[in-house]
């Protein structure tokens, strides 16, 4: 029985200690996160010159190089602001974040990478270390939620604020210059960055798609309820990704079968197929998920050719005018 009240006391001491540990670190401009509040900071204040309906897209940085957003808008006839910014934040930030710049008779797009199906209280060191350098949103999180968020947090992460060493590349890409008035990342901007760090030599990792788990499902599920009581439709589609073979084998197959079910069980217009944003290395930027402009170019083709896109908004844009 001792032994038991010794191991429970140490590790109240040991949590204890990291969670003030974690706290003495706030309001350090982390190099590895300072990038983002820039970006949000860039992307909300094209939001907020917006006062008609728009369409907002919201996921990780994926949609940074995968959308057009002026094309988008000419096409649909409606203000478009790309939203999305790092998926390492996770999903329940990410639909958060969205929210607060949402209003009636405005469409949300939900392009979310597969990481974002399979959510946890800490997707990487990203999303702890932004709350370091910008704790409103961790400030009224629920307690249960804090708790999460320190215990799972890497205790490695608390090493960056104490290595500023970025690299070039880095440097300047994430820079929120390199964003268009649409909030994309500027197509001149990523060929330029392109060519001066050889980014075509870079190697990544395949993508495969993820089962949708507890968390998100009610995260997700929430925000649609959210959504719908509030005017804002929801509209979901995949993610721009690198193809590779194990994209089409029998699990992966299966996988994207469950993923449109789930939003056909939610209720939710999903847009295209997700072989049809499966690009080769060659329309890569420098990561599986993010596109170069030539990818872009082929990822926008894609999205408009059957104008499927265009009619769900034509028709939310009626039903939400009939309401008036």
């Amino acid at each position: 029985m001792k032994w038991v009240v010794s191991f429970v006391t140490g590790l109240f001491l040991a949590l204890t200690t990291f969670y003030f540990y974690w706290l003495s670190n706030v309001g350090y401009n982390h190099i590895a996160t300072q990038w983002i509040k820039s970006f949000y900071h860039h992307k909300t204040e094209i939001v907020q010159k917006i006062k008609e309906p728009k369409l907002l897209i919201a996921s990780g940085s994926t949609s940074m190089f995968a959308f057009d957003s002026q094309r988008l808008s000419d096409q649909i006839n409606m203000p478009v602001v790309n939203y999305g910014v790092a998926v390492g934040l996770g999903l329940k930030f990410i639909l958060n974040k969205a929210k607060e710049q949402l209003k009636p008779g405005d469409i949300v797009l939900l392009p979310l990478e597969y990481k974002l199906y399979d959510d946890e209280h800490v997707p990487d060191k990203t999303l702890p270390l932004y709350l370091l350098d910008d704790p409103s949103y961790f400030e009224v999180l629920p307690i249960i939620e804090k708790i999460s968020i320190v215990l799972f947090t890497p205790t490695t992460s608390f090493i960056e604020f104490l290595t500023p060493a970025q690299g070039e590349f880095h440097k300047d890409l994430y820079n929120s210059k390199r964003l268009n008035d649409y909030g994309d990342m500027a197509s001149i901007e990523m060929d330029r960055i392109y060519i001066e760090h050889n980014v075509h030599k870079y190697s990544f990792p395949n993508v495969t798609p993820i089962s949708v788990n507890a968390r998100s499902r009610a995260l997700i599920t929430h925000f649609i309820t959210w959504a719908r009581s509030n005017n804002v439709k929801v509209i979901a589609m995949p993610p721009a990704i690198k193809h590779s073979i194990a994209l089409a084998d029998q699990k992966a197959l299966t996988t994207k079968q469950h993923l449109y079910q789930f939003w056909e069980s939610l209720g939710v217009d999903f847009i295209g197929r997700f072989d049809h944003f499966e690009f080769s290395k060659r329309h890569m930027f420098e990561n599986p998920y993010h596109l170069n402009t030539q990818g872009r170019g082929l990822f926008m083709d894609a999205l408009l050719k059957e104008e499927q896109l265009v009619n769900v908004v034509l028709k939310h844009q009626e039903n939400y005018a009939a309401r008036l």
